[in-house]
């Protein structure tokens, strides 16, 4: 409130005094990260997001959250560089094949992403993280379907691509263990999508 209320000429030099008394928490340097992207000001988003590597530099969630901030700030270099070190931090979670898989495909980088994607659809993993291969194998079809030209694409088995149906389709990501997360859609004609109620009308 007190960085808003200095103004955009100001926020900076707000940002620096209240940084005193909130510098430990992560959640600070994220919110004043978002008020900067809201007002356009990209370079000194990324200047406070930065922050936040210093922290806790082998808190993977925290360092999950700043790779995906930096890809949406476009400094996607940084960001891949960072899912990069994620994968070797966390070389065990398909997540974190994921992540970068992602990314990649943000950078036009389409067959390293369906590459790097496929690992979580071929290799096993505990069964906590059951139906990311759902989750994968449409992100792959996604990718093929959009970019089709100059994919190599002979080490997927064939059954796993196929154009899929649909024309929207929302994805929650959550990196925490024992944590419930569900999706309601309320659509225009009044019914409700979710678990227990999944093919409406």
């Amino acid at each position: 409130k007190n960085i808003k209320k200095a103004g955009l000429t100001n926020a900076y030099d707000c940002y620096l005094q209240e940084r005193k008394k909130y510098g430990t928490q992560p959640s600070f340097y994220l919110d004043v990260a978002d008020y900067f992207i809201q007002n356009k000001k990209e370079e000194l988003s990324l200047r406070v997001l930065s922050n936040i590597a210093e922290l806790e530099l082998e808190n993977h969630s925290l360092l999950r959250i700043l790779a995906h901030r930096l890809i949406q700030l476009n400094s996607f270099d940084l960001g891949i560089e960072m899912f990069k070190d994620l994968l070797e931090l966390r070389s065990e979670e398909p997540q974190s094949y994921r992540d970068l898989g992602l990314a990649l495909e943000a950078t036009g980088q389409f067959q390293k992403a369906i590459e790097q994607l496929y690992k979580v659809v071929k290799n096993p993993y505990d069964p906590r993280f059951e139906g990311i291969h759902m989750i994968v194998l449409n992100e792959i079809n996604h990718i093929v379907n959009r970019h089709p030209k100059g994919l190599d694409l002979k080490f997927i088995d064939p059954i796993f691509l196929k154009k899929l149906p649909f024309d929207v389709r929302v994805v929650l990501n959550w990196d925490a263990d024992d944590t419930d997360v569900d999706l309601w859609v309320n659509e225009p004609g009044g019914e409700k999508c979710m678990y227990s109620y999944q093919r409406t009308e």
